[in-house]
């Protein structure tokens, strides 16, 4: 009877030795998951915060708008886009002012968007890539 609950007891402990491992893997493997997440979720709200777009201009009978950007990071022309009405407008061409083809709009530099169909009497709504609105102020 000594071998048995020996024997048994041996069993259990490894048992339960790789139960504890499995369980502490999973809740490590979470862990980092959440801290992860929180970080990710930490800079984009950072990244929201110091980003800001300014309105310069628009010519409507041209359909251009020009916009610069006021924040403190970098913004991805090709990301941008203007709701003309409340519909999404096709965005023609994207430029940024001194910097042909390029695709970044950095800090204090302006960029030039123009949409097909000209924005005669049009309510005008310019998103960035990370959801900040601009709204023009005339009708």
């Amino acid at each position: 009877m000594g071998l048995s609950v020996s024997g048994a007891s041996a069993i259990l402990f490894v048992a339960f030795v790789i139960v504890f491992a499995a369980v502490f893997g999973a809740a490590d493997r979470y862990a980092q998951a959440v801290m992860t997440s929180q970080e990710r979720l930490s800079e984009r709200n950072q990244d929201t915060q110091s980003e800001k777009l300014s309105l310069v201009a628009i010519d409507r009978a041209n359909g251009t708008i020009e916009i610069s950007n006021a924040g403190s990071t970098n913004i991805e022309i090709g990301g941008i886009d203007i709701l003309v009405n409340g519909s999404i407008a096709n965005v023609t061409s994207r430029q940024v002012i001194g910097h042909p083809g390029s695709q970044q709009l950095y800090p204090m530099e302006d960029a030039v968007l123009e949409v097909a169909g000209g924005l005669a009497d049009a309510r005008i709504k310019v998103v960035s890539p990370m959801g900040v609105c601009l709204y023009s102020a005339e009708a």
